[in-house]
Order: C-alpha cells, then structure tokens, then sequence
C-alpha cells in the first residue's frame, strides 16, 4: 500500500501505541485516497472526536461516503492524501477550493481516533504543506476551523499559520453559530522556517 515517495520502515503500528511514543518523519508519507482506505477514512470521520469539529457533523452512511469519492474522481479542484505511518494509515489530509489560478487552497486535516503518538499531527502538517507548496505549486494555504477548536488552531500556528485580525466569520450549526477563524500560511512564510 505504499507510494512512491514514501519511506517507510518497520511493521505496521498497531491501536497499541501510546502517546509515549514520537513519529519521525522518516517513518511517515503521503499516498493518495484510494478505496481500500474508504471504510477506515469513513469510520474516522464518523468518530466524536473528529465529527464534533466538522462542519458537517453528521453521521455519514457507507452510501453517502462512496457517492463523495466518486465525485472526488471527477474534481480536480480537490487532493485528498493518506498518511501512511509505518506504512499504515494513520490520518487524512485534504487540500479543496483549489485555484490553480490564484494558487490557494483550503486545508483540512485530520488523525487517526485509533492513534496517539506524538508527532503525528506534526508529520502530517509538514508533509501536506511540502505537497501544497512543492508538488501543487500553491503560494498560500488557508484553513477554516472552530474557535472552540483550540487544539487545532495551536497547531496550525505553530505550523507558521497566522490569523488574520477581524477575519473571522460564524457557522451555523447545532441550533446557534459557532465562531470560525480563518487562518493563512504563504509558500514564502513555510519556506523561510523550513530552511
């Protein structure tokens, strides 16, 4: 199940792991969705933990999810990665709106409910904004995420990602709106910190 720019090593990881372990990056990669990952990607997206800071957070059919890939096939405007620790899955990462135009897109990212190493989220945030910034030729990369979502937006920022001041919006969802920040991070700003 690897990909050509993996490099991996050592056996699968199992549900065993605990956060006493750390991810090296050497142990980590990116492969495009297929759909042999399909019923895991959908059993994660359909976790608490991952739903309950979607924005859609509904619980998704098998149905619904294979009719998403689908169209997924025929949109170019979308890159949606695997990341393959140990050469097994162990988070997803997508990349949408794209405008090869204006060079921007929107992250959206999240681990494996199953995992909890350290440095996994930081793996996958450097290798999905290596593939944004190198392979995709982007110039910025946003993301959109909950201001209850302080996890997240910590993480971000200590990927090079910075709030713009006022640019923040509201989402209705569950009955009232939820704050949403935008965050941003350019190619030159990824660039000068990954010297």
């Amino acid at each position: 199940m690897g990909g050509e720019a993996c490099r991996t090593s050592g056996p699968g990881a199992g549900k065993g792991m605990t956060t006493t372990s750390l991810v090296s990056l050497e142990e980590c990669c990116l492969m495009p969705l297929a759909e042999v990952h399909l019923a895991l990607v959908l059993k994660w997206r359909n976790s608490e933990r991952i739903r309950r800071v979607m924005f859609s957070n509904h619980v998704i059919a098998e149905d619904e999810h294979r009719r998403w890939f689908a169209s997924l096939q025929k949109d170019s405007n979308k890159d949606y990665q695997v990341l393959l620790y140990r050469q097994s899955p162990a988070g997803l990462s997508c990349l949408t709106n794209i405008d090869r135009t204006a060079q921007q897109a929107e992250w959206g990212f999240y681990t494996s409910p199953e995992y909890s190493l350290k440095g996994l989220g930081r793996a996958l945030g450097y290798l999905a904004m290596e593939r944004a910034f190198k392979s995709l030729n982007l110039s910025m990369v946003y993301t959109n995420t909950f201001a209850f979502n302080v996890v997240a937006l910590r993480f971000q920022e200590k990927l090079g990602f910075i709030q713009l001041p006022g640019n923040h919006e509201h989402f209705h969802r569950d009955g009232r709106d939820q704050e949403v920040h935008r965050l941003e991070l350019t190619r030159d700003r990824w660039q000068e910190a990954h010297r």
